[in-house]
Formats: structure tokens, sequence, C-alpha cells
């Protein structure tokens, strides 16, 4: 009952130089990660690696203690252990997470995770890395989490899964513009691995989907599935690996007890590791505060 009050999950980002093998890779685990500290408003999760203009930045979930709800944070990674201070892209006003971003056709855009908005939403850079403007409604009526592009043609996503009790993810074709599910649907309802964990990415000729393991707990591991056969009638992938928070070499004496994002470019790999226990003033101050405050307006609604 007292570590219920006292601590919360809380997640915390770590950064490497790539090397020759990648993390999934054989013997790819053993250099050291850098970790890139949280400070005391925010944590961060769900990383993703972006390069413009010859420099690296990080976007990632960028929760607020306070208001108990993600943002879309930035940082720039200045080298293998430093960093700029932390920096709000994008502010909705509900929650915002998985901050998928990518470049296309000159523009730089992000889909992240908004399943309080019912949306899938596309948004692009008008003055990046900090300015962003709502560009089109991909999908509306839909509950998803951690939307990602196997393609130009193909997304998956976990659909209809805000309290992480049902596992199905839903794959959906470009036609013409319109976002639309496909016929095979669900392609996955295994929680060991249909939730999206990263950019899906070619490696060897091989298209690798990292997948969120969530057997046993949230951010348990990350699996990595080859996509053997994506179409409008037929989905197939197999497992290459999977790694733990236990593969994990890092700059820091603290243990940490889950993983569930991955992301690389030509310089750095990037995941996000949890913290079971993290005590901070601020979030059971406003974890309480908000209850006290909603009781009170029943009792004076009354």
């Amino acid at each position: 009952m007292l570590d219920k009050f006292l601590y919360r999950e809380e997640w915390i980002l770590a950064v490497r130089k790539r090397g020759d093998r990648l993390l999934f890779e054989k013997n790819g685990t053993h250099d050291k990660f850098n970790i890139i500290p949280n400070t005391n408003r925010y944590w961060c999760a769900d990383p993703f690696l972006f390069k413009h203009d010859g420099r690296t930045y990080v976007f990632f979930e960028m929760y607020d203690r306070w208001k108990e709800r993600g943002l879309v944070g930035y940082r720039e990674i200045l080298g293998e252990d430093r960093f700029s201070d932390m920096k709000i892209a994008l502010d909705c006003g509900h929650h915002l997470s998985y901050p998928n971003i990518f470049e296309y056709a000159g523009d730089i855009y992000f889909v992240p995770e908004s399943y309080i908005a019912n949306q899938i939403i596309l948004y692009r850079a008008v003055s990046f890395p900090d300015k962003w403007e709502k560009c089109e409604v991909l999908v509306d009526d839909i509950v998803a989490c951690d939307t990602t592009f196997i393609n130009k043609d193909y997304m998956i996503t976990l659909a209809n899964n805000s309290t992480n009790t049902k596992t199905e993810a839903i794959l959906f074709k470009n036609n013409n513009g319109e976002w639309e599910k496909t016929k095979n649907n669900p392609v996955d309802t295994d929680s060991a691995h249909a939730r999206c964990g990263g950019k899906i990415f070619k490696h060897k000729n091989k298209i690798i989907r990292p997948a969120q393991n969530g057997i046993g707990g949230y951010g348990m591991g990350i699996v990595f599935r080859e996509i053997l056969l994506c179409s409008e009638t037929e989905y197939k992938e197999q497992t290459i690996t999977e790694i733990t928070a236990d593969d994990i070499s890092y700059n820091a004496k603290c243990s940490y007890d889950g993983i569930h994002t991955y992301n690389f470019n030509d310089e750095y790999e990037i995941v996000d590791l949890k913290i079971a226990k993290a005590f901070h003033l601020i979030s059971i101050i406003s974890r309480y505060y908000g209850k006290a405050s909603r009781l009170l307006k029943r009792f004076i609604g009354r």
C-alpha cells in the first residue's frame, strides 16, 4: 500500500554510437548506452531519431508529472554523452506519445500516438524542430496506439486499445490518399508482439518490425519480427530475436526493469528503459491534488 502511494512507473532514454553490429544482431548488445537524464518535471519514452542539416535530434514522449500526460519533446544529441536541454515540440492539451517522425517530398512529418483524440493524426513541421501544424486526419473514429508505417502504402497500429486490455494489430492500406483497413485484420493478436516498438526498417534485405512484448507486464522486451508478406489479403511475420533490459549495458549504477522502443540512424542507436519504482514529489502531489479536486467538485455539485 505504501509503495503504491510513493512510487510510480517511469521511463528514461539511453543512446550509444552505432557500431558494426546493431543491438538486435548477434553479439551486438555489448557496447554501453549512455543514459539521457530526465528532469524534475518530465520523464521520457518512445524515442525516435531524426537527422536534419547534419544535426541529430531525438523526439520522444515527454511525460509531464504535474499534468499527468505526455507531450512531444525533443533534444539535440551533441555527442555520445552530451545532449541539449529538453524542449517541447507539440502540446495539444491531451496525451501524446510515440512521435513517429519522417521526411517525405521535402517536408518533415510525425504521427504521434493520440488515442485520446480518437484519431490517427499527421502533423507537419512549419519550422523544424519546434513548430508543427495539424496536417491531416489519416484515420478518424479510432482508438489507436503506436502507429507505424511499413512503407508509403501500408501502416500498422494497435487499435481500440486505450486500456491495454485488447491486443489487435490492424493493417491499413493507402488507397488514393484514403487509409482503409485491409481485409485480413487483425493481422496480429498476440500480446508478445502485436504492438509496434519503433520504426519498421530494412536491414540486409529483411523488413524488420520492432514489437513490444507485453506478456508478464508492460515493456517486458522488444521482439524483432521479419515481415515476410504484406498485402491487402495476406500478412505474415516471423521472429528473428528478442531483447530485454538485461541485454542493455549502460553507464549507470541503477538497474532498469523493462524496454519497449528501439530506433537507430546512421550514427546512433537509442532505446527507452523502464524504472518500475520511481519516487518524485511532483507526481505524488499532482496525483492526490487531482483526486482531492475531483472529490471537492462532486461534493459542491450535490
